[in-house]
């Protein structure tokens, strides 16, 4: 069946292109900005967070492997061992996982 192949080709094509292939993404997304006021300024887009105005906007800066660090020690008593191991992989001297950073982040800063 000819075109109903090439129908599903190009859908498939363009599901892949602009389509949202993973929610992990979304959700995040949907967590950080829950209960936010959202505006655009220009093309970033900002967060106004009415009842706890020091939450960080979404465009917040990368943190660096040393802030990281010092926040692990601050909260290594509330990390679960496999956590912790978890975050000694991404923080290895060695080979840092810098695109593990901004999760890491995350989850220091909801323990």
């Amino acid at each position: 069946n000819f075109d109903a192949m090439a129908k599903k080709t190009v859908l498939k094509m363009l599901l892949s292109k602009y389509g949202i292939l993973s929610v992990d993404m979304q959700l995040q997304q949907a967590i950080t900005v829950d209960q936010a006021i959202i505006s655009e300024d220009g093309e970033a887009v900002v967060t106004d967070y009415i009842d706890n105005p020091e939450q960080p906007l979404l465009a917040e800066a990368e943190p660096t492997i040393d802030d990281l660090r010092e926040l692990l020690e601050l909260k290594r008593d509330s990390l679960s061992v496999v956590e912790l191991k978890d975050a000694a992989r991404i923080l290895h001297p060695d080979k840092p996982e810098t695109v593990s950073f901004k999760k890491l982040q995350t989850l220091l800063k909801s323990k």
